[in-house]
């Protein structure tokens, strides 16, 4: 609304009139009366003013589309917390599944010592370490538990939903064994730099402030406007009178001679302003050249420990089968069966 309004000064100004007034006389024997009414319409433009009433313009137009980017990033930071809280869900379920399988395994754990014990083949301090690593991994579980319903609020939250409210949201899936994602990641950075909403609103700011400061310089050259009247007055009491019509037109210049460094301390300080602008453009330029940077390498990195990770999780989930049986043999101990576990 602001930027339209202030389209309205590339128009006229056009007012109409209407005035009527009364007027009552008295001499020694006379009484004159008199009732006039006056309709009238004014014309002013503004003519020239060496493009300061443009960079106005321009100003709000740059502020608007500063805005437009501004919101354009309070929506995508929106979508990006919804998809983090999706993800961080099913990060949560799988930790809640891997605590159970965790749980059942320290059971079996702790009802082959309880029977070993029962028939004299192993001490109770075998019987008593099974016990609390079950009940530690129970209470991991526990946790885990609540963690989910947690991250399921979280979501509801975000999505204006009840934390009561149930989603059937479907399970994520991603290959991660292909290298559809290795990028050069210069062209990754190239791509940031030209599609950030924030960078892009810090731009229409610096060009707001360049229009501001143009139109701050022209407040000292003249300014050329137009203005015409006409008026018509008639006597309401004395009809036999005539109308009387007054026209005006003319032009009129208008130049500061002094201001007491008004319009110098104005420049001034909307240079100052733009200089900030240009220092938090860099600053963000640069912080975006990291996050993309950081957040790549992570990437590349988190890949990598997952496919390590893949080969560990099989050659523990090995190991514990074989330790738990070996146990319940007797041809290994009680801690050999609970460090396999934990490496699990």
């Amino acid at each position: 609304r602001a930027y339209k309004s202030q389209l309205s000064e590339l128009f006229p100004d056009i007012n109409g009139q209407l005035s009527y007034r009364r007027n009552k006389t008295k001499s020694d024997n006379n009484t004159n009366r008199n009732k006039t009414l006056t309709p009238s319409v004014s014309l002013s433009y503004l003519l020239f003013d060496f493009g300061g009433r443009t960079a106005d313009i321009m100003n709000l137009k740059y502020k608007l589309n500063s805005i437009k980017y501004d919101t354009n990033n309070f929506v995508q930071s929106f979508i990006y917390q919804v998809i983090e809280s999706y993800y961080t869900l099913f990060s949560s379920l799988a930790n809640e599944k891997a605590s159970k399988e965790a749980e059942n395994s320290s059971y079996e754990a702790f009802k082959s010592a309880t029977l070993r014990y029962n028939i004299g083949l192993a001490p109770l301090t075998d019987k008593l370490q099974a016990e609390t690593s079950y009940k530690q991994k129970k209470l991991v579980r526990e946790k885990a538990e609540n963690t989910v319903k947690i991250d399921k609020a979280k979501l509801n939250y975000l999505l204006n939903l009840s934390p009561l409210d149930e989603l059937n949201l479907a399970i994520p899936f991603m290959d991660v064994s292909k290298d559809d994602f290795e990028a050069n990641i210069v062209n990754l950075i190239e791509t940031a730099l030209n599609n950030r909403p924030d960078l892009k609103s810090y731009y229409e700011t610096k060009k707001a402030k360049k229009a501001e400061i143009y139109s701050k310089t022209k407040e000292w050259l003249p300014s050329i406007s137009l203005q015409a009247s006409y008026d018509r007055a008639h006597d309401r009491e004395d009809r036999s009178q005539p109308y009387v019509d007054n026209y005006n037109i003319g032009i009129t210049a208008t130049m500061p001679f002094f201001t007491g460094g008004y319009i110098y301390n104005n420049v001034a300080k909307t240079k100052a302003e733009l200089n900030i602008i240009n220092q938090k453009i860099a600053d963000l330029e640069k912080n975006i050249e990291l996050d993309v940077w950081t957040a790549y390498q992570d990437f590349i990195t988190a890949k990598k420990t997952y496919m390590t990770s893949q080969t560990l999780l099989y050659s523990a989930t090995e190991t514990e089968k074989t330790m738990l049986g070996r146990y319940k043999n007797g041809k290994s101990s009680i801690l050999d069966l609970l460090n396999a576990q934990s490496d699990l």
